[in-house]
């Protein structure tokens, strides 16, 4: 009886001892099959899809806290309109004022207006957003007046964070790739990559431009200048004056101008005599008999009264 409970014993041990070596075999067989598992244009792709979506993850919350947590980005613009005595040093004042808070001129340009031929002028300048409405103020001292000021921002905080976002998320995508470049076993894999590689570089240059495009115009503000000449209203010397001189020659003038007068009526009179002459006499012959009848007429009236009355 002892010899088969100790058969059973040795029996049931033996059974467990191969069922865990059995279970150990597979793990490691498969262990090994994913090791030698060779890496697909899937498997990269796929890859590369799961490491594009971490990262987009990560940059949406580091969107957040830079849209938090950054000043805002504002561009920042202006025009002004001046009116100057002295066209060519006030172009010259604002160009040295420029100069001298560091910004630089990017359009001139001059004409001539009017019948007077006076100069018309446009400029347009840049300078650091810091002294942007200081360098405004600091216009008035060239000498030209101010006539009309209008200054403006666009805040591009959103844009610029986004962009931000994006550049990371694709340059992610970049090391992904270059790493699948390296690890590429065939010819055709090498290609897709490399076209896929060029994509997206060309998609991080064109939006590393844009962001250096907004830092340039963040740093500096762009100001739109016209400016125009006008004539400066001056007092006459009594060399200029010539009083006496100017009063003679209105005195002769009025003189002349009589004496022209009274010899255009004589030279009228005279040459429309023939017709004046015997209209006028016309007209005295009927006056004389209208007023010989209303003598009459009245005489003739008087008489009847008279008589009426004996």
């Amino acid at each position: 009886m002892q010899i088969w409970i100790r058969f059973i014993v040795i029996s049931v041990l033996s059974l467990v001892i191969t069922g865990a070596c059995s279970g150990s075999d597979e793990d490691a067989n498969t262990s090994n099959d994913d090791q030698d598992m060779p890496v697909t244009e899937e498997t990269e792709q796929n890859m590369a899809t799961d490491d594009v979506e971490v990262a987009g993850d990560q940059t949406e919350e580091s969107v957040q806290e830079d849209a938090n947590t950054n000043d805002r980005l504002i561009i920042y613009e202006g025009d002004l309109y001046l009116e100057t005595t002295n066209y060519q040093e006030t172009v010259s004042a604002i160009e040295r004022q420029t100069e001298e808070a560091g910004g630089y001129l990017i359009e001139s340009s001059t004409r001539q207006s009017g019948d007077d031929r006076l100069p018309l002028g446009h400029m347009v300048v840049r300078v650091p957003v810091n002294d942007f409405f200081s360098f405004i103020d600091r216009i008035g001292d060239t000498g030209a007046e101010v006539i009309e000021e209008q200054t403006r921002g666009r805040d591009v905080t959103e844009e610029y964070v986004d962009l931000e976002s994006r550049l990371r998320t694709q340059q992610t995508v970049e090391e992904r790739l270059l790493t699948f470049m390296e690890e590429a076993d065939s010819t055709e894999a090498l290609l897709d990559v490399s076209n896929q590689l060029t994509d997206i570089q060309q998609e991080i240059e064109s939006i590393q431009g844009r962001i250096n495009y907004l830092d340039n115009r963040v740093d500096y503000g762009t100001l739109h200048i016209e400016i125009s000449e006008r004539e400066e209203a001056q007092l006459q010397d009594r060399e200029t004056l010539n009083t006496w001189d100017r009063a003679t020659d209105q005195l002769m003038g009025t003189l002349n101008g009589l004496m022209s007068a009274a010899s255009g009526l004589a030279v009228f009179v005279i040459g429309f005599s023939p017709i004046f002459v015997p209209l006028i006499a016309i007209g005295i012959l009927f006056w004389f008999f209208k007023r010989r009848k209303l003598k009459n007429d009245v005489e003739k009236g008087n008489n009847e009264d008279h008589e009426s009355r004996s």
